[in-house]
């Protein structure tokens, strides 16, 4: 049933659901904005994919498309939603399902374009959202377009009024769609008498990986991947290496906490670290957060064994889980790590306060022994080896 607004309210339109609550396969809760015809555009195209695929769902509201491609396609499916009140995080542990990803971060141009340079997504799915951006619509646009082959768009009529978040940009911003090959797809309807058009767009431009990792170093022009994809193949080419491999679908543990990743949870993230299997005396393991990708269920490891280039003396290396889970904790303080992921990995995260120093800390026992992980700043390597070497005499005690 469509809920229709004789008249516009906003405080008793946050009552009610926006796209649709999907849930164990079937439509739990219909939303005020008609979903499955727009379902259906879309799943009709997916179909197309022979191998698994990736979406972005950006503003995914309840996360109708993003559950309902998850239970229909293979692949992996991102959901963008930072309104807590969509309760999109209690329908994900419902549902359940290894190939959803969460990120609950009310995401800006600087933090899409952060994510461009490492991320590629096969899919975007920008449906009516590009219009609650602050920065200029089509720079928001053109940089999701930079990471991904087609985005699924819709966007306001310049006609909307104060209905419509930045109504009274809609006129003087308008879009250029014909850069990429815009195709009308359907009127998609609303609560009045406007509709809005869903268009399918497609960058035909080469697409490449500019940065090592996020806030990292940026390629030289003759380095670099080129991703090279078709509804069959996703292969990455490394320019600097000579080397083709199988590009991986999923998100790296880096761009998924800067982006407050909420799901899976910490908790199911550390038991499939736990589950893996790490070389801990190979000095050249390097269990950085870029370099361990999220993806259906698991934890996956990229770029490890350092080779011949990698001189061990210049460059540190997480060779240990222990370690790894520990500058997890320190490398995002922002994460709300609930008391049951600290007694599984008998940690506590604090501020410690040595010489009138202070430091961001993990205290771990897991290992039988009492260690300290700090943030490494000026100084902080000599305290952290006092302090350490303190632990040890009492523990010979």
């Amino acid at each position: 049933m469509l809920v229709i607004y004789d008249s516009y309210n906003i405080n008793e339109m946050e009552k009610y659901v926006y796209n649709g609550v999907w849930l164990d396969g079937k439509l739990e809760k219909e939303g005020y904005r008609p979903s499955e015809e727009r379902y259906e555009q879309i799943s009709k195209f997916c179909k197309q994919y022979s191998r698994p695929f990736s979406v972005l769902d950006i503003g995914a509201a309840e996360g109708y498309f993003t559950h309902r491609l998850a239970s229909e396609f293979d692949g992996c499916f991102t959901a963008v939603e930072s309104d807590k009140g969509r309760n999109l995080l209690e329908t994900c542990k419902k549902n359940n399902n290894d190939k959803v990803f969460l990120l609950e971060k009310k995401i800006n141009l600087k933090d899409l374009k952060a994510m461009a340079e490492v991320h590629y997504f096969d899919v975007i799915l920008a449906l009516n959202v590009v219009h609650h951006f602050d920065e200029p619509f089509q720079e928001v646009l053109d940089t999701m377009m930079s990471m991904c082959s087609y985005c699924f768009f819709e966007h306001p009529d310049e006609k909307e009024d104060k209905k419509t978040i930045n109504f009274e940009r809609l006129a003087a911003e308008k879009l250029n769609l014909d850069k990429y090959n815009a195709k009308y797809l359907i009127d998609t309807d609303r609560w009045d008498a406007i509709s809005r058009k869903l268009y399918l767009l497609e960058n035909k431009s080469p697409k490449k990986i500019a940065r090592r990792w996020s806030k990292g170093k940026f390629y030289k022009d003759d380095e670099g991947i080129d991703i090279n994809t078709s509804f069959e193949n996703i292969k990455v080419s490394y320019k600097h290496k000579d080397e083709e491999r199988d590009w991986r679908l999923g998100l790296n543990l880096r761009t998924f906490f800067e982006n407050d990743g909420a799901y899976p949870t910490l908790y199911q993230i550390f038991e499939q670290i736990d589950a893996c299997e790490v070389d801990e005396d190979n000095e050249t393991i390097d269990l950085a957060s870029h370099n361990l990708i999220l993806d259906n269920g698991r934890v996956d490891f990229i770029d490890q064994g350092g080779g011949p280039d990698y001189d061990n003396t210049k460059y540190f290396y997480i060779n240990e889980k222990e370690m790894f889970k520990a500058h997890l904790l320190m490398s995002f303080p922002r994460l709300q790590i609930p008391k049951e992921v600290y007694e599984q990995a008998q940690m506590q995260r604090g501020v410690l306060e040595h010489k009138n120093i202070k430091l961001l800390t993990v205290l771990s026992e897991s290992s039988g022994k009492t260690r300290i992980f700090s943030t490494m700043g000026p100084g902080c390597e000599d305290i952290c080896a006092e302090l350490m070497e303190e632990q040890l005499k009492q523990e010979t005690l």
